[in-house]
C-alpha cells in the first residue's frame, strides 16, 4: 500500500512538473503536442510489441482514442493560455461531468449530495476564473481578454471530454494502451499537419538548426513528465484502494496553484483561494460518495474502474 501511495504522489508531482516546465519554456502548443505524442507513441508501441498486443480498431476504441486526443491536446493549449493553477482547476475537476455521463449512459443515480458537489465544483471554478464582468478590478487579479476566455472554454471542453471518456472506457472495457496509442497518433498527425502552418512553431520554423533542435529536445523533455505521470499512476492501481489514489490525484489542483505563486510569482486573490478550497473539498466529497456507491453496488455498473481511471485518463 505504501508503494502505491508513493507512486500516486509521484504521478501528481510529475504532471505538475509537466505543466511548470511547459510554461517555463514557453513552448508553442504545436511543438509541445509533437514532443509529447512522439515519446508517448514510441513507448506505448514498444510496450504493446513486448506484450504481443495487437491494436484493436473497433468503433468504441477509436471513439475513446479520439476523446483522449481531444482532452490531452486541449489541456496543452489551456496551459499555454491560462495561469497554471487555473488551467489545472478547469481541466482536472472532472468528477461532476463523470457523474453526469454515468447517469446518462449507465443510468447511475445522482444523489442530492452528489448534485450539490457538482454545483459546488462549477462554483469553485467560476471563482477561480474571476470573470471581470462580475468582479471589479479591485478584487480581480487579472483582466480577462479574448484569448483567456478561449482558454477557459477549451478547459471546460477538456473537462467534459474527460468525463465522457472515463465512462466510455469503463463501459466498453477499452484497453487503455490502445486508447493511448490512438490518441497519441492523432496528436502526432495534428502536429505534423498544423505545424507547418503555425509560424510561431520553433520546430517547423526555427531560425536555425540549433533553434529547431533545442525546441525539439525541450518538447520531448517536457512530454516525458506526462508519460512518467501516466506510468506511475498505472502502476499504483491495484497497490492501494482506488478511492485513495483518486484523493491523492486531487492534489494536482493544489500543487499547481502553489507552483503558480512560488515559481511564477503570480499573485492569487482571496476569491481564487476560496474557489480552490471549494473545488478540492467538493471533489473529495464526490469521491467519497462514489466509494460508498461502489461498496453498495449490485454489479450493474462497475464504478471502481471509473475511480481508478478518472485521473489516469485526464493525463
Amino acid at each position: 500500500m505504501i508503494l502505491g501511495v508513493l507512486l500516486a504522489c509521484a504521478s501528481v508531482c510529475s504532471y505538475t512538473i509537466f505543466g511548470i516546465v511547459a510554461q517555463y519554456y514557453g513552448l508553442n502548443p504545436i511543438d509541445l503536442i509533437l514532443g509529447r505524442s512522439c515519446i508517448q507513441s514510441l513507448v506505448v508501441s514498444v510496450v504493446m510489441i513486448m506484450k504481443r498486443d495487437s491494436l484493436e480498431l473497433s468503433k468504441s476504441t477509436i471513439l475513446v482514442g479520439c476523446l483522449f486526443f481531444v482532452s490531452t491536446s486541449g489541456f496543452i493549449f489551456v496551459i499555454y493560455i491560462l495561469p497554471l493553477g487555473t488551467a489545472f482547476i478547469l481541466t482536472h475537476s472532472t468528477a461532476g461531468f463523470t457523474a453526469i455521463f454515468a447517469r446518462l449512459l449507465a443510468k447511475e443515480n445522482i444523489t442530492l449530495l452528489k448534485a450539490v458537489c457538482i454545483v459546488s465544483i462549477l462554483l469553485g471554478q467560476f471563482l477561480v476564473i474571476e470573470p471581470s464582468f462580475l468582479f471589479t478590478k479591485s478584487l480581480s487579479s487579472v483582466s480577462l481578454g479574448s484569448m483567456e476566455y478561449i482558454g477557459i472554454a477549451i478547459g471546460f471542453f477538456c473537462s467534459i471530454s474527460t468525463g465522457l471518456l472515463t465512462v466510455m472506457v469503463t463501459l466498453n472495457k477499452t484497453p487503455k494502451q490502445h486508447m493511448f496509442l490512438i490518441g497519441s497518433l492523432l496528436s502526432l498527425f495534428l502536429a505534423l499537419v498544423i505545424g507547418p502552418l503555425v509560424q510561431e512553431s520553433q520546430i517547423f520554423h526555427g531560425s536555425s538548426s540549433k533553434v529547431i533542435w533545442k525546441a525539439l529536445i525541450q518538447s520531448l523533455f517536457v512530454g516525458s513528465f506526462a508519460l512518467m505521470s501516466i506510468g506511475a499512476f498505472s502502476l499504483a492501481i491495484g497497490l492501494c484502494p482506488s478511492v485513495l489514489l483518486t484523493l491523492i490525484a486531487t492534489g494536482e489542483c493544489i500543487t499547481s496553484f502553489v507552483a503558480q505563486v512560488v515559481i511564477f510569482k503570480q499573485v492569487i486573490t482571496w476569491i481564487q483561494v476560496c474557489g480552490v478550497v471549494i473545488v478540492v473539498l467538493s471533489l473529495i466529497t464526490a469521491i467519497l460518495i462514489d466509494d460508498q456507491n461502489i461498496q453498495k453496488a449490485d454489479g450493474n455498473l462497475e464504478l471502481a474502474p471509473i475511480l481508478a481511471s478518472q485521473n489516469e485518463l485526464k493525463k
